[in-house]
């Protein structure tokens, strides 16, 4: 449950809103696809490892055994230094998030920052049976979360909102399945495409926690070939399908994407909170606001030590 939680992130929920933004739904949904086909494939190559040969240091084990140990030394760092750059990077999602509710004019962001960390550290002092406990609970929130999500976007998409909106394709077509970056034309369509990798990249971080938790599994030659499995259709439904819904529910260029119109007040961070305020669905937007917030502070302790 902690794989699955630790693959559905900021990047999913959150960072689609950037991407969509500045691309459009075309270039988002082809990016993701993209990418999740490489996951797809690493994960079965790591999966295929750690079926014959489970190996209680991960990933960075492989490298040295069937490479060089030091592969495995860089690979250990650029791990750690993963985890040291996505920690601000959830504490600023965190503070964005709560913008929703409280301008950044009236109470600095700071002070939010502060009050997560804060929040962070404590939980990380507990033993590992309070943080498994805590961690499995936040990582059924945000999966039961996600799946709702996917289900109510599909309504929409449909017509089944209050506003009985049947949008289907209709912003891919009115304001474009392609948004323009940097250029016009077809440049700048591709170099929209291309800046929405990055993004992409980013949210598939967290599915490789499955091979970190090799070594802890109770029989990691029947358990982790079937989590592997499963990643396959996490990456199917999770994402594509999601990213796919969105760009159904959310025109590129609305005014209440925080991305698209950073001066706006009424901004959302995540394109699933604007798609529910154009349906005019009341008060769902705020309680999926708060359990957006309270993801975006989820922290996992699986910064390796081997580094």
């Amino acid at each position: 449950m902690i794989a699955i939680g630790g693959a559905i992130g900021t990047g999913l929920i959150i960072g689609t809103g950037a991407a969509l933004a500045r691309a459009g739904p075309g270039s988002v949904f082809i990016a993701y696809t993209m990418v999740g086909f490489l996951v797809a494939l690493v994960m079965a190559a790591l999966g295929e490892m750690a079926a014959w040969l489970p190996l209680s240091s991960g990933f960075t084990g492989y490298a040295a055994r069937f490479c060089d140990p030091s592969l495995s030394f860089a690979l250990g760092w650029t791990y750690w230094m993963k985890y040291i750059i996505v920690t601000p990077n959830q504490l600023t999602a965190a503070s964005i998030v709560i913008q929703y509710w409280v301008d950044r004019h009236r109470v600095n962001p700071g002070v939010f920052i502060t009050v997560f960390l804060v929040v962070i550290v404590c939980i990380n002092y507990f033993g590992v049976k309070f943080f498994g406990e805590f961690e499995f609970w936040l990582s059924s929130i945000k999966v039961i979360t996600i799946i709702a999500l996917i289900l109510l976007s599909l309504i929409l998409a449909l017509g089944g909102g209050p506003d009985h909106d049947r949008k289907g394709f209709r912003y891919w077509k009115n304001p474009g399945a392609f948004a323009e970056y940097i250029d016009t034309g077809d440049t700048g369509k591709f170099l929209a495409f291309w800046s929405t990798m990055v993004t992409a990249v980013f949210a598939y971080l967290g599915t490789e926690l499955v091979g970190v938790t090799v070594g802890e599994a109770q029989n990691p030659r029947k358990t982790v070939p079937r989590a592997i499995k499963l990643t396959f259709y996490r990456i199917l439904i999770f994402y594509c399908l999601s990213v796919f819904l969105i760009g159904m529910c959310v025109p590129y260029n609305s005014t209440q994407l925080i991305f698209a119109n950073k001066q706006s007040t009424g901004a959302a961070a995540s394109p699933f909170v604007v798609a529910i305020k154009i349906a005019k669905i009341q008060g769902l937007d705020h309680v999926i606001n708060a359990i957006l917030n309270g993801d975006s502070q989820r922290l996992s302790r699986h910064m390796p030590s081997y580094a």
